[in-house]
């Protein structure tokens, strides 16, 4: 019986962490800075591990999109480079996952506060409830 390997089979995690060590690598060659050693590690771990990759190159690219324009596009949105492509849907999905986020963060935020409001004023005299709202 052959031995099944299916156990060592990356993780999503793990892929993600190296995908965006490799985008990182692209950028950072691009634009002529050097890379940190541990993107170069991560980039070539298949088991890539480190939790700082994915911020390090959130805080790249918006670095970049807020330096220059021109040169964000050339690097991100570059039709001729499939890693500038892949590089492309990266950024759109992070920056559509955040925005997704903080209106969560928001709506919760919303509803904890009427919900304090709502448990203040069933605290308070009926009376004076119907004050406030005018009945």
């Amino acid at each position: 019986m052959p031995c099944n390997g299916e156990y060592l089979n990356q993780t999503e995690r793990e892929a993600e962490i190296q995908r965006a060590a490799k985008l990182a690598l692209y950028i950072l060659d691009k634009i002529g800075r050097k890379v940190p050693n541990f993107i170069r590690e991560q980039s070539k771990k298949y088991y890539a591990d480190r939790d700082d990759v994915v911020p390090y190159l959130c805080k790249l690219l918006t670095g970049l999109s807020l330096a220059s324009k021109k040169e964000f596009d050339r690097v991100v949105y570059n039709a001729k480079s499939k890693t500038s492509r892949d590089l492309a849907d990266w950024w759109e999905a992070h920056v559509a996952a955040d925005k997704k986020r903080i209106q969560q963060e928001k709506e919760q935020k919303d509803n904890e506060v009427r919900e304090a409001y709502i448990k203040q004023l069933r605290k308070m005299p009926i009376g004076k409830v119907k004050k406030m709202f005018g009945e």
